[in-house]
């Protein structure tokens, strides 16, 4: 995983959000990429605090 394709599930997410919204799945699926992406970052609180988010919705 690289810094540059974490970029872009950032910015992908971020979009979704602000056309479907917080709860529409396809924006559910980007945060979830992204959770699995931070882990892989080694960034592992980031990850567990957007994955248990991305769940609770």
């Amino acid at each position: 995983m690289s810094r540059h394709a974490n970029t872009l599930t950032e910015d992908t997410l971020t979009r979704r959000r602000r056309v479907l919204g917080e709860d529409h799945p396809q924006t559910l699926t980007s945060a979830y990429n992204l959770a699995v992406d931070l882990g892989e970052l080694g960034e592992v609180e980031a990850a567990r605090i957007l994955a248990e988010d991305t769940l609770e919705r």
